[in-house]
């Protein structure tokens, strides 16, 4: 090799100059590596190689003396054998010098230009203090993923394509290099990435991820990502937003957070749960945990999420994440024909098990689709083929879960304010099952006799304006308050609990004069339900799989007992409206003078009108006010209080 050595050497002291021009590559390796012949075979190489250095200083054996080398390489090639790996078009400048009283050790490269595996790469690097080795510099390039991998077989990794262009200013140094090289700290890293066209997919994950494409940004511990889109075969998602403290967070200190909005045309979260399934490892149940170190400020706007066979459209919230809590704030989403609105917060208690909590608004949802889209919530005594209306309302829940996320069912809360209008009760096995049951109680079927045939179709067949009720979830019961369905064609009182064992107690009540087939007619048109009359009361006990029908006496008690109290209350009104009675009684409400347009028009049939006037009725008389007149006088004349409880 054409190496050219000048200088002097004694005992005490070294001063030499070497210096070798246009030196071929490959026979410097082999030289370099002379005393290995076995590493020296796994390379090859060519190129250019110059080289000028010096070595000054005294001899001693505590002390080196300076070394200082610039050296460059022009169009090199090596390439590993055995590994087929091969550094092309390597262009370089560099200086090398040790460590000395006045000088730190270091290998600078001020230019570097090099190709490996498809890949190109260009900048400079300044190397300090090999022991605990620091790199700083600045480095171009554009990275071919797949060439890499199919190299490097980087784990868990099943294939992967695609480009990164990169532009970076770093600094990286290893604290431990010769035993444990993965550990590395990064500190002022500055730059950009511009990921191009990626495809992607796990070892373990049987969804692909493509077309991945985007932005981002590094600054010091921090990054930002602009325009980063992930696509699948189903779902996309749009990352814009700032990530703090990422740096730290990859070395395994501090915690990460991001501050930024993701955006969906279309989130099919089935997708990602199929691909969680697909593998063949069997999942070891674990304590559902939120990573401590994660903290999260995202704003959703995701155009339609698909989850199992439930669409969900236009979704607006905020997502927080922060000290095992998970907060979706003011929310909002089109789903069943309506709006949905409100908030969720999941409080993570690790072994103490989880939280759900939140506050739901419904707006003018379509009841058959929400019975429908849910499976009928797993029941079959009402489901889309018998109920429909537009649904409003309110849902306030508190839910329990174990420490493996399963839902602990004894333990959960819900209560609804609910709203159904222009709806219809249609075609429930219940109603008809009632019916039978008033054909096999022998007292019914002799009161109703022909009724009953028609009273199915109606109860069958129940159209209503609007039907309002609070039902209430807990200790594994729904319970269902007393409420009035006001239908087209009679009127039933509904009550009752099921528990989710399908045990029930469900309480009916119909008006008798509404059981009948035909509305009287006289005369002067129809006859009125002046809301009075004999009610049938019927209860239906035991299980869905296998229901019990009885007459309902404890609720006709109940009704009673409260008509009752309703009546009383009423007369004392009366009088207190009339003739001043109970004046120091604030319970006491005054009745409420009636418009002549809420008025009642009383028909008073005189004793010569004829006895056909109303057929089969007997003859009315005039009646008169002279009981209460003579209450009156009383009054006035002895002028004192009148205890209330004369009355009761």
């Amino acid at each position: 090799m054409p190496f050219q050595i000048t200088g002097l050497i004694d005992s005490n002291s070294i001063n030499l100059s070497l210096k070798g021009n246009n030196i071929d590559l490959d026979e410097l390796a082999k030289t370099i590596l002379i005393n290995s012949v076995d590493e020296s075979k796994k390379y090859e190489g060519k190129g250019m190689v110059n080289f000028n250095a010096t070595i000054n200083g005294l001899i001693s054996n505590i002390e080196m003396p300076s070394i200082q080398a610039d050296f460059s390489i022009i169009n090199g090639t090596i390439k590993e054998v055995e590994k087929n790996l091969s550094l092309t078009n390597i262009n370089l400048k560099g200086h090398y010098q040790n460590k000395q009283r006045n000088q730190k050790e270091l290998l600078e490269f001020s230019k570097l230009s090099l190709q490996l595996l498809e890949s190109t790469f260009s900048g400079t690097t300044i190397i300090t203090d090999f022991a605990i080795p620091t790199f700083v510099g600045s480095m171009d390039g554009n990275i071919d993923l797949q060439s890499f991998h199919e190299f490097f077989k980087f784990q868990g990794v099943e294939f992967i394509d695609g480009n990164v262009e990169f532009s970076t200013q770093y600094s990286v140094k290893f604290p431990d290099i010769e035993y444990d090289p993965s550990v590395f700290n990064l500190d002022n890293t500055n730059g950009e990435l511009k990921i191009v066209d990626v495809t992607y997919k796990g070892e373990s994950d049987s969804l692909i991820y493509e077309s991945i494409s985007g932005d981002i940004l590094l600054k010091g511990n921090d990054a930002a990502t602009k325009n980063l889109v992930i696509k699948t075969r189903n779902s996309d998602l749009t990352l814009n937003g700032a990530i703090k403290n990422l740096i730290p967070f990859i070395e395994g200190n501090g915690s990460l957070g991001i501050i930024a909005s993701i955006e969906s045309s279309k989130l099919d979260i089935n997708e990602f749960i199929a691909a969680s399934k697909s593998s063949d490892i069997i999942a070891i149940p674990s304590v559902f945990k939120i990573p401590e170190t994660i903290h999260l400020n995202i704003d959703l706007d995701i155009k339609q999420l698909l989850w199992e066979s439930h669409q969900f459209n236009l979704i607006k919230g905020k997502l927080l994440l922060a000290n095992h809590k998970v907060n979706i704030n003011h929310f909002s989403l089109q789903a069943l024909g309506g709006i949905i609105k409100g908030n969720l917060m999941l409080n993570n208690l690790l072994d103490q098990g989880n939280v759900v909590e939140g506050s739901l608004s419904l707006i003018k949802l379509n009841v058959r689709d929400l019975f429908s889209d849910w499976n009928n919530f797993d029941q079959g005594t009402i489901t889309d083929k018998n109920l429909s209306g537009t649904m409003s309302g309110n849902i306030e829940l508190l839910l329990f879960f174990d420490p493996y996320f399963q839902i602990i069912e004894d333990k959960m809360y819900i209560n609804t304010d609910m709203k159904i209008t222009n709806g219809a009760l249609t075609n429930m096995e219940t109603m008809r099952d009632v019916t039978a049951y008033m054909r096999s109680n022998k007292a019914l079927k002799l009161t109703l006799n022909k009724h009953i045939d028609q009273f199915e179709d109606k109860l069958t067949n129940l159209k209503f304006s609007e039907l309002t009720n609070s039902i209430e979830i807990k200790n594994s019961t729904i319970i269902i308050p007393k409420m009035l369905i006001q239908s087209n064609a009679l009127d039933v009182e509904f009550s009752g609990w099921h528990d989710f064992d399908n045990n029930i107690e469900y309480h009916f009540s119909f008006r008798f004069r509404e059981l009948k087939s035909n509305v009287d007619n006289i005369e002067f048109g129809r006859i009125e339900d002046d809301g009075l009359g004999w009610k049938i009361y019927l209860t239906m006990t035991g299980s869905i799989e296998n229901p019990l029908y009885s007459l309902d006496k404890d609720e006709m008690k109940a009704t009673l007992k409260e008509s009752i109290t309703e009546e009383k209350g009423t007369i004392k009104s009366l009088l207190k409206t009339e003739f001043g009675m109970f004046k120091k009684d604030t319970t006491v409400q005054e009745l409420k003078t009636k418009t002549k347009s809420e008025s009642f028009d009383f028909i008073i049939y005189e004793e010569e009108q004829s006895k056909d006037s109303i057929p089969g009725k007997s003859k009315n008389k005039k009646r008169s006010n002279k009981f209460f007149e003579k209450l009156k006088e009383k009054s006035d004349a002895e002028k004192e209080e009148i205890d209330d409880n004369q009355f009761e």
